[in-house]
């Protein structure tokens, strides 16, 4: 290898003498840092060189040469020396790599020269202007000063300007890339401080500083490893949802104070977000980073389709499965109402899904994506979506009733939404749907009855209306009764239908009940009992009819009982 060349100034005579790097060892360190240095082998082995003699530094080729100290002659052998190497000379700024220690005995004009080798790490950003080396900076943690992206190091800061405050730039090792880290530190009494920091994003893994300058151009630097990727992080709250549902989204590692845009599935989605100072979102003082989960625009692959993207195009995705979900329009109504279900989320054509009612299938009565009652089969449309209609069950029961729907039609059930119907009968003013819970069936059941069985227990319902009327006192109650019941056994003619006769004559035994149950008057024992007989003849009455309509005779009309 070639040996280094001296700087031509010198005029290097002889090499008898040595120079070597006690410290740091390997001999290497960034702008500012102090190195020892032993000499020997000098003019005068007995009692020192006879001249002073200057350290320098310079290039391994003999340039960007600069004086660092002068040993005043007459100084023991071995002599040890500290020097701190700067980041420029008076007119060149230094770059990172392989320097000389240079000693020049000047006892004669021809000197004596030895040099030793070192390596310059790190140099601080040029636009720092840094004039004085004397202050210190370490790394207090992590230890060893290493660790990846969005780490956070302490830093101790010693020797910086008392009066004013000092500045953290994290840099790469020849400056040109620089990031400032933190609103200024202020110094204590010693010109001390404290300083906590996060290592920024951007960066590929390798050997950075941490620099530290003052108001008064007091500089110093601090080594750390940058180790692992750098690569942008995404992480979401939630791994799976419904559309609609709001996700958060936190991320490290991306550009410094810069937004955030997100993408669903290729399709863009509505969020502010920027970052902080070290890559991280949501940043302390900006906007939430949340966004709102979309209808599957393409289906739902369940792969990296959620995409954050900052201003400076660095980029991380994740996933987020989306799950299906229906909505109900409206959500109320007696059986038979209609109600449109709107699914979304669902897997895409050509799926298919179904629609529970209180866990029965139902059957689609509508709809563009559904086979009009003849299967409750949905063929779901290329976004996962479907709108159909359909009508609300006979077994739907008074109150609240759970739909759901089933994604491909394997038991990947909805979250259940609830249908409600009104409740029946009662007071409180509810609805009594005809043929529909209690009273429908009693309807049902009535109206299924032949004409003469009708009036029977027409008559019968009579009797327990006149007993009511007689128990409150209201006396002319059963004489009313009588003539309904006369009306009921006497209203009919030849010319009339058996059981248009029945019904009339039911009909006036109803309201002759009703009549003496409200205005009835005088004495309540003796009206009671005449009821009582004129019911027994509405009876006979209706059992006649009953027989007649039975046997098919011509109706002759029976004999009521006359009232009071």
């Amino acid at each position: 290898m070639t040996p280094p060349t001296p700087p031509p100034a010198f005029n290097c005579v002889g090499f008898g003498s040595a120079l070597a790097v006690v410290a740091p060892s390997p001999a290497a360190g960034i702008a500012g840092t102090v190195f020892e240095l032993e000499g020997s082998g000098y003019y005068n082995r007995t009692s020192g060189p006879l001249g002073s003699f200057t350290i320098w530094m310079a290039s391994y080729a003999g340039g960007s040469v600069l004086q660092l100290t002068t040993v005043p002659a007459g100084a023991p052998e071995d002599f040890y020396v500290n020097v701190t190497v700067p980041s420029k000379n008076a007119t060149t700024p230094f770059v990172p790599g392989a320097y000389e220690f240079w000693s020049l005995e000047n006892y004669t004009p021809n000197a004596t020269c030895a040099n030793a080798p070192f390596t310059l790490t790190g140099v601080p950003p040029s636009f720092i202007g840094c004039q004085s080396w004397s202050a210190s900076l370490s790394v207090s943690s992590p230890s060893p000063a290493s660790g990846a992206v969005g780490s956070t190091v302490e830093l101790q800061g010693r020797g910086f300007s008392t009066t004013g405050t000092t500045s953290i730039y994290w840099a790469d090792p020849n400056g040109s890339s620089h990031f400032l880290l933190s609103a200024p530190e202020a110094s204590g009494s010693a010109g001390e401080f404290n300083a906590t920091v996060s290592v920024p994003t951007g960066y590929t893994p390798g050997s950075y500083v941490f620099w530290g300058v003052d108001d008064v151009s007091d500089c110093a630097g601090a080594g750390f490893v940058l180790t692992g990727s750098s690569s942008p992080v995404l992480k979401l709250d939630l791994p799976a949802g419904e559309p609609g549902s709001v996700v958060i989204a936190t991320g490290s590692n991306f550009g410094a104070d810069v937004t955030v845009a997100f993408t669903f599935d290729g399709r863009s989605v509505v969020s502010t977000c920027s970052t902080n100072g070290t890559g991280s979102f949501p940043a302390a003082t900006g906007t939430s980073c949340t966004f709102t989960v979309p209808g599957v625009p393409n289906g739902d692959d369940g792969g990296q389709n959620v995409v954050a993207t900052d201003a400076d195009s660095n980029r991380a995705s994740t996933s987020f499965a989306v799950t299906p979900a229906i909505t109900l329009t409206p959500d109320e109504g007696p059986v038979g109402t209609a109600f449109t279900v709107t699914g979304t989320g669902f897997s895409p054509y050509p799926s298919a899904a179904v629609v529970y009612f209180d866990g029965q299938l139902i059957t689609p009565t509508g709809g563009s994506d559904c086979a009009y009652n003849a299967n409750p089969l949905i063929t779901l449309d290329a976004s996962g979506g479907f709108v159909c209609t359909y009508t609300v069950p006979a077994w739907a029961t008074s109150g609240v009733n759970l739909v759901q729907g089933d994604d491909t039609n394997t038991s990947e059930l909805t979250v259940a939404q609830q249908w409600t119907v009104p409740g029946q009968g009662g007071s409180g003013g509810g609805t009594c749907p005809a043929g529909s819970g209690t009273w429908g069936a009693l309807v049902s059941f009535f109206t299924s009855l032949p004409a003469a069985e009708q009036a029977a227990l027409i008559a019968v319902i009579v009797t327990l209306l006149v007993g009511l009327g007689y128990a409150l006192g209201a006396g002319s109650a059963g004489g009313a009764a009588g003539a309904g019941g006369a009306g009921a056994g006497g209203g009919g003619s030849g010319n009339t239908s058996l059981e248009a006769q029945a019904i009339a004559g039911a009909s006036s035994a109803n309201t002759g009940a009703t009549q003496g149950a409200v205005s009835g008057a005088g004495s309540a024992s003796s009206t009671a009992n005449a009821a009582t007989s004129n019911v027994k003849n509405a009876n006979a009455s209706a059992l006649e009819a009953q027989e007649a309509t039975e046997a098919n005779e011509p109706w002759a009309g029976g004999s009521g009982g006359s009232g009071n």
